[in-house]
């Protein structure tokens, strides 16, 4: 299973990234760009999507997300 974390917390995404690799074996890709996120979507490369309700550093059309 491939899994997109969206998280700018980095000890958050390390946690996340630890879990799910080591103890599920999934595969997982870890951003906090809006662009990228959108994009994976679009592709369809992900199964699932994590995603932080508050991304503090993010920006998407010039508007904090």
């Amino acid at each position: 299973m491939r899994i997109l974390i969206v998280e700018d917390d980095a000890t958050n995404a390390k946690l996340f990234d630890l879990i799910l690799t080591r103890k599920a074996a999934f595969q997982v890709e870890i951003t906090e760009d809006p662009e990228r996120v959108r994009a994976r979507a679009l592709e369809g490369s992900v199964d699932v999507i994590i995603l932080d309700v508050s991304l503090s550093n993010s920006v998407w059309g010039g508007v904090r997300v």
